[in-house]
């Protein structure tokens, strides 16, 4: 399995790549992992109308992953794992768990309570306010997965010290009142450069 570092990269270019590498890679091709940042975007999924223009001068780019609207941008970890589950013999809802279960645990290892909320994919860190089903809770990490031909790609996006601001112009993940928050506001140490390294071990554990 090949893990990439690949930096602050524009999300249409990287979109584009693993679309690329996902639909010429066969039974052989090594598992990859992408981890970046990206320079400010909202992408919409398979299931959210795409908006008219951008948004405060935000481009909004359409993707063919699950889900509606979010935000990437600096200061979010966004990992794209395009791995084969025929040959791991992982069935999708199982990938998605592991997924889950290895963000919590990453977490968890600073010290956070965060959990699961049932029929809302992502990992919830515990702030108070809000209301209905995410009371008292604060989305720190989005999935948004597609898998073709048993291969996976799109992946998972986590805060850590990003600028935030630009989810409350939208409904996260289709969610109104869904609130987004950061690792650091419970770690205040934590660097892109630590989580990733942390991230990387996680997935090297699960995947390797």
């Amino acid at each position: 399995m090949k893990i990439r570092h690949l930096g602050l990269q524009p999300y249409q270019s990287v979109f584009e790549k693993m679309l690329h590498f996902t639909r010429q890679r066969n039974s052989e091709t090594e598992d990859e992992i992408w981890f970046c940042e990206h320079a400010p975007t909202y992408t919409v999924g398979t299931t959210c109308p795409l908006l008219s223009s951008d948004l405060k001068n935000i481009p909004i780019v359409k993707t063919d992953r699950g889900g509606k609207i979010t935000y990437h941008g600096p200061g979010q970890i966004v990992c794209y794992p395009l791995v084969n589950l025929r040959n791991r013999k992982l069935y999708p809802k199982a990938y998605l768990s592991i997924i889950q279960q290895m963000l919590l645990e990453f977490c968890c290892s600073y010290g956070v309570d965060a959990s699961l909320v049932e029929g809302a994919p992502g990992i919830y860190l515990p702030l108070l306010g809000g209301f209905g089903q995410f009371a008292n809770l604060a989305k720190v990490a989005s999935i948004g997965l597609k898998i073709t031909n048993d291969c996976t790609y799109h992946g998972f996006a986590i805060n850590i010290n990003a600028d935030l601001s630009p989810f409350k112009d939208i409904d996260p993940c289709g969610y109104q009142g869904l609130r987004a928050v950061n690792l650091s506001h419970y770690a205040p140490l934590i660097t892109i450069d630590e989580a990733e390294e942390k991230l990387t071990e996680k997935i090297e554990e699960y995947f390797a």
